[in-house]
């Protein structure tokens, strides 16, 4: 058998900040799409803002710019 290890899902936070101390996160639509969002430091996240780099990277987005915490 084989087993194929599953690609760990993280959540994407943006290392700069705002003027006004804001991050922008990564999260999915209901579309399949990428967005992002204004997000406090600290915000709990949800559901749609676990990503797999494989899936930022496939939307453009850099992961170098991003702070990722494991979920």
């Amino acid at each position: 058998e084989q087993f194929v290890e599953k690609e760990k899902k993280y959540v994407w936070t943006s290392k700069k900040s705002d003027m006004e101390g804001q991050h922008l996160r990564l999260w999915m639509t209901d579309c399949d799409a990428i967005l992002t969002r204004f997000v406090e430091q600290g915000e709990t996240f949800c559901e749609n803002e676990k990503l797999t780099e494989s899936e930022i990277k496939a939307w453009g987005y850099n992961p170098k710019m991003f702070d990722k915490e494991e979920v």
